[in-house]
C-alpha cells in the first residue's frame, strides 16, 4: 500500500514539475519572441492594400503601396524601379519620412526628379497636393492660396504636353462637387495661380473655356495652336 502511495506521489510531483517547466518555457518564449500578427490580420491588411504606379519610360518608374487604416488614414510606402518593374527599391515611407500618411488618390512623375501626389482626404485648410523634387525621397504639402479652407483635390494636375502649362481642378469639401475655383501654372508647376469664377480666361499663351453639361463640366484649353478637351472622364488632345 505504501509502495502504491509513493508511486502516486512521484507521479504527481513529475506532473507538477512538467507543468511548471512548461509554464517557465512559455514565459521565456513570450519575453524573447515579439508578438506577431495573426493570419487573419495579415489577410485583412492584404485586402486593404492598393498600389499606384507612374512610369516615365519603359525602364524608370515608381510604385506606391497604400495600406488603408480607416478614416482616410493609411501607411504609404514608395518604391522605384530602373528595370521596368523586374526589381523594386524602397525609397521612402510615411512612418519614417514625410510621405503622406493618407489615402493616396493619384501619383504622377513628370521627370526623374519632379513628382506629384494627391490624397483622397478632405481636410480643412489643405488642397491635398504634394510634390517631390528629388525623385520621391522627400515630399512637401503645397499650401496653395485661394479658398483652401473649403476645397480639396482628388485629381492629379494636368500638364499639357510640350508646353509649360498645367491645370489643377478642385472640389468642394462638403458636397464633393466641382467648384468655381481652379489653379493654373505656366512654369511646370513651380507656381500656381488661383482662378475663381472665370469660365473663360487667358494666362499668357494659355486660354481656357469652361461649360457646364448636365452631369459634368467640359474644359477646352488652347495653347498656341494646340487644343485639349476634357469630356468629364479624360483629357484628349485634338489632332489636326
Amino acid at each position: 500500500m505504501k509502495f502504491a502511495i509513493n508511486l502516486l506521489l512521484i507521479a504527481v510531483l513529475l506532473s507538477s514539475c512538467s507543468t511548471i517547466a512548461d509554464q517557465v518555457a512559455e514565459g521565456k518564449k513570450e519575453k524573447i519572441i515579439a508578438p506577431t500578427k495573426s493570419a487573419v490580420e495579415v489577410a485583412k491588411q492584404a485586402q486593404n492594400a492598393s498600389y499606384i504606379q507612374s512610369f516615365l519610360d519603359k525602364s524608370n518608374g515608381w510604385k506606391m503601396k497604400v495600406l488603408g487604416q480607416g478614416m482616410f488614414n493609411a501607411e504609404t510606402t514608395l518604391y522605384k524601379t530602373k528595370d521596368g518593374g523586374l526589381t523594386w527599391e524602397k525609397i521612402s515611407d510615411s512612418l519614417s519620412g514625410d510621405l503622406p500618411s493618407e489615402s493616396i488618390s493619384g501619383m504622377l512623375f513628370t521627370s526623374s526628379d519632379k513628382g506629384w501626389i494627391t490624397v483622397n482626404s478632405p481636410r480643412e485648410g489643405e488642397i491635398g497636393l504634394h510634390r517631390t523634387d528629388n525623385g520621391g525621397n522627400n515630399w512637401k504639402n503645397l499650401n496653395l492660396t485661394g479658398e483652401a479652407n473649403s476645397t480639396y483635390t482628388v485629381e492629379l494636375p494636368v500638364f499639357f504636353s510640350t508646353t509649360h502649362y498645367g491645370l489643377l481642378r478642385v472640389k468642394n469639401n462638403n458636397t464633393s462637387d466641382e467648384t468655381t475655383l481652379f489653379y493654373v501654372t505656366e512654369d511646370h508647376g513651380d507656381s500656381w495661380k488661383a482662378i475663381t469664377d472665370q469660365k473663360t480666361g487667358t494666362l499668357n499663351k494659355m486660354h481656357w473655356e469652361v461649360t457646364k453639361q448636365q452631369n459634368y463640366t467640359v474644359w477646352e484649353v488652347k495653347i498656341d495652336n494646340k487644343s485639349w478637351t476634357y469630356n468629364g472622364k479624360q483629357w484628349m488632345k485634338e489632332l489636326k
